[in-house]
């Protein structure tokens, strides 16, 4: 039999309907045309989303360092003992070489023991006042000004200075010159002077 048509299976036996399945058709038509649809919209969702950014790594813990042992801890404190030893000495080495070197120079060696010459002869020095004295250096002022070699070979100086005054049986005042010899190794005083005048 001529004509379109398409065969039903039924419990009695194939069956053939002829005729054009035309809803039929369409219906097949627009379930593919609807998948092919959603595959290529995956396809384009897909290639939009961007790819997940992985996690930053976790820092690195820091490991506990090893715990020393009574023989370890012994070593390390007695290498830290010679180490300081060897810098006193070092220091105590660098302050020798300076001194020496110090003993050798008028003005290094004037500048370094002018303190102790005045604080020796102070007391000499205004003992030597018949009635009254006056010093008048101020607070910062400096009472031995000048300085010259007493006997190098033996490292004695002379300290010079003009900052007194001297009162005389009258009441008067006078401007006094004082001279006060020094031996800076023994820390003592050998003389003392004083006379009217001014250094010039």
């Amino acid at each position: 039999m001529g004509g379109s048509g398409f065969t039903k299976y039924t419990k009695d036996g194939p069956v053939t309907i002829h005729g054009t399945p035309t809803w039929r058709f369409v219906v097949v038509i627009i379930v593919l045309g609807l998948i092919g649809l959603s595959a290529l919209d995956d396809h384009f969702t897909r290639e939009q989303v961007p790819d997940p950014v992985p996690p930053a790594p976790a820092p690195a813990t820091k490991s506990k360092p090893p715990e020393l042992t009574a023989e370890q801890k012994a070593a390390q404190q007695a290498a830290r003992k010679r180490e300081r030893e060897h810098a006193r000495i070092e220091r105590e080495r660098k302050e020798a070489e300076k001194y020496e070197a110090c003993k050798k120079d008028l003005q290094c060696w004037g500048d370094r023991h002018s303190f102790s010459a005045i604080v020796a002869s102070q007391d000499m020095i205004e003992r030597m006042a018949k009635y009254d004295f006056e010093w008048i250096d101020g607070f910062w002022g400096g009472k031995l000004t000048r300085f010259s070699w007493l006997d190098k070979s033996q490292l004695t100086l002379r300290y010079y200075g003009d900052q007194i005054k001297l009162q005389n049986g009258f009441g008067a005042w006078q401007r006094c010159i004082y001279v006060v010899d020094y031996d800076p190794i023994n820390d003592r005083v050998l003389d003392v002077a004083v006379e009217p005048g001014r250094l010039k």
